[in-house]
């Protein structure tokens, strides 16, 4: 895959982020605080200039507890879905 083909997942990805993250709290300080890396290499990432490492991704997912999309919308007949497990 090209490089702008990167960006352009990366930065669906990270605006899903913004959207989903409360308006008092800077993107590039929770990323460096998740990701364990300078704010300036959080910014770096959020500008593109540096990919995700798919294991930043999964931890991303994990933490937020948000499915990767733009892959599974590749597959026009996938859902991804959240759950309550069922107890008495």
């Amino acid at each position: 895959m090209s490089k702008k083909g990167n960006y352009t997942i990366q930065k669906e990805f990270i605006n899903k982020l913004k959207d989903i993250l409360p308006s008092n709290l800077s993107l590039a300080d929770e990323l460096s605080d998740l990701l364990e890396v300078s704010t300036d290499s959080a910014y770096r990432r959020i500008r593109g200039e540096t990919v995700l490492s798919i294991d930043e991704v999964v931890k991303i997912c994990r933490h937020y507890k948000i499915p990767f999309s733009p892959v599974s919308e590749e597959n026009p007949n996938t859902i991804t879905f959240g759950i309550r497990p069922l107890t008495n």
